[in-house]
């Protein structure tokens, strides 16, 4: 989003924690500026700025005070509603109340989807003429060639942990690893307890179906998608669905559960298709089923770049973050400092 900003013709300077911060020349081009915080001292001069954008909790109490000593607008990406997403896991009580807190002073909130901002928005009223629903941008497709592959890997990318689905994975692979053609590959980590166990079980009991590659850089991930059989997104909590459009994006058909963002993200002219279960049993006879079709398997693997082209591309949605909500804020200069809060840079 930066990136797209920053292509879009805003002056934009990034705020990282200095653990995070890598030298510009090596990640960073020169269309935007990327400075590290050291501590809580703020390594810019924010009185020349016209807006803050900030997308990390972590750094809200900083966007907070700014917003005190400047006056600076402030907006808030909501890249999940906290209440739904950490139940009661430790600190959940803490960041939930961080996060309305921050609704609440914020100029305007944008959410991934629109359940969530229903929510938001009955939680804090206020927010029924402060808040929109505006999509992540995603790269431009990058399907070099047509892909037939049918019998590639079943892949499973992000976090292993009870909301991504983890437990439902592990019930498909119990009843699928042992049926010829059938290999799974599993990328990301950051496992909770519940994760870390399924996956020494998955590796135990599977060696030879299953394969664990960890946390990947975006051109092995877009190689992964552009071979794999398959994309499956078994969520129980999916606040947007960035593993889905990434697979669309690179030609790959995508399994997801029918949760959250993506009800609205996987749709009939896209390139997945909706699961309303969370049944490993149901889930198997889907797999099996798209495998099996080569037809219907063609037919998502052909409409999932053009989907994500037309539905997603860089300048339409920053288009709209700009118009929609930078525009209410910010003097009528196109060209104007921004300052985005993120606790990472990569995009």
């Amino acid at each position: 989003q930066v990136r797209a900003l920053a292509d879009f013709g805003l002056d934009v300077h990034v705020l990282v924690p200095e653990s995070l911060y890598l030298p510009i020349e090596q990640l960073y081009p020169s269309s935007f500026s990327v400075h590290a915080l050291s501590g809580w001292k703020i390594p810019v001069d924010v009185s020349k700025y016209h807006l803050l954008h900030l997308h990390s909790l972590a750094l809200g109490e900083l966007a907070l005070e700014i917003k005190r000593r400047t006056g600076l607008p402030l907006i808030y990406t909501a890249h999940s509603l906290l209440e739904d997403e950490l139940h009661a896991e430790k600190g959940a009580d803490f960041w939930t109340a961080v996060q309305k807190i921050v609704m609440q002073i914020s100029d305007h909130v944008i959410f991934l989807n629109h359940k969530e901002q229903d929510r938001a928005i009955a939680m804090i009223p206020r927010l029924s003429t402060r808040s929109r629903v505006i999509p992540h941008p995603l790269p431009a497709p990058n399907v070099r060639r047509k892909h037939t592959n049918t019998s590639g890997a079943f892949v499973f990318a992000g976090r292993f942990t009870r909301n991504k689905g983890i437990s439902t994975l592990f019930e498909i692979i119990q009843r699928l690893s042992d049926r010829p053609g059938f290999n799974f590959v599993l990328a990301g980590g950051h496992a909770d307890g519940l994760g870390e166990r399924i996956i020494s079980c998955i590796l135990e009991r599977s060696p030879s179906s299953c394969r664990l590659v960890g946390w990947l850089g975006r051109k092995e991930m877009d190689d992964l998608f552009s071979r794999a059989g398959l994309v499956i997104v078994p969520s129980f909590y999916e606040p947007y669905g960035m593993v889905a459009l990434e697979g669309m994006r690179m030609g790959a058909p995508v399994l997801a559960a029918a949760v959250g963002g993506l009800v609205e993200i996987v749709t009939p002219q896209s390139g997945g298709k909706l699961v309303y279960s969370h049944d490993p049993n149901e889930w198997v006879r889907e797999i099996v089923e798209l495998k099996e079709n080569r037809a219907a398997n063609l037919r998502l693997r052909k409409q999932g770049p053009i989907y994500i082209e037309n539905c997603f591309n860089s300048e339409r949605l920053t288009g709209r973050l700009v118009h929609e909500v930078y525009d209410r804020f910010l003097p009528t200069a196109r060209h104007f400092p921004a300052i985005a809060l993120r606790d990472s840079i990569v995009i």
